[in-house]
């Protein structure tokens, strides 16, 4: 949802702003590293975020072992793993 490629086939980040009850979108590069020598490829953007999927089905296989319950109550989640609720505050 918030990632981009740019014109020179760069993946961007989408950063969202408010100012005075306005919005503005702008993108920046999705860095590989702090010193922003190199930016990610998309397929490694990919790779990376199936790692972290696989790893909350493992997360979700460990809590039935345990007889435990995971519940997402995030509002915006492409976890498909896990129970959803809202909660009331």
């Amino acid at each position: 949802e918030n990632l981009h490629v740019n014109e020179k086939n760069q993946v961007c980040l989408k950063d969202l702003h408010f100012y005075d009850n306005a919005s503005q979108v702008t993108y920046r590069l999705f860095y590989t590293d702090a010193e922003q020598r190199e930016t990610f490829k998309m397929h490694e953007v990919f790779i990376a975020l199936g790692k972290a999927f696989y790893g909350y089905e493992l997360m979700k296989r460990y809590a039935d072992y345990c007889n435990c319950k995971i519940i997402n109550v995030s509002e915006v989640s492409f976890i498909d793993t896990f129970e959803r609720k809202k909660i009331q505050i």
